[in-house]
């Protein structure tokens, strides 16, 4: 019969070689957690949601303030807003396209 530890260290094994597993992807921060800029190694053009891009480039702020400033750095950017707007993107929407991510990286950079 196997220990406790054991099985513990089974299913983590299990999860190392299946990543699909994992409780969460790498990278990506949970609610009402902060991303530190050290857990950021490269940016992958990915479809990612408002708050987790926003977080990136704020680790510092909440997520409600770090939302506001990327939103801000948007709107204060009518070039990005447009080419935005041309890519689908609404005000209301929680999920940014790659489209919209790789946007976003060409005019403000990765965080």
């Amino acid at each position: 019969m196997q220990s406790i530890n054991d099985n513990l260290n089974d299913n983590e094994n299990q999860n190392a070689q299946h990543p699909a597993r994992r409780s969460s992807p790498p990278g990506r921060v949970g609610r009402g957690q902060r991303m530190k800029q050290e857990d950021i190694k490269e940016w992958a053009v990915r479809p990612m949601s408002k708050s987790e891009l926003a977080m990136a480039y704020a680790p510092h702020l909440t997520q409600g303030g770090a939302v506001n400033r990327l939103m801000d750095w948007i709107h204060h950017n009518p070039e990005l807003t447009e080419a935005l707007l041309r890519s689908g993107y609404r005000k209301s929407q929680k999920l940014l396209t790659s489209l919209q991510v790789r946007t976003i990286f060409s005019y403000l950079g990765e965080p």
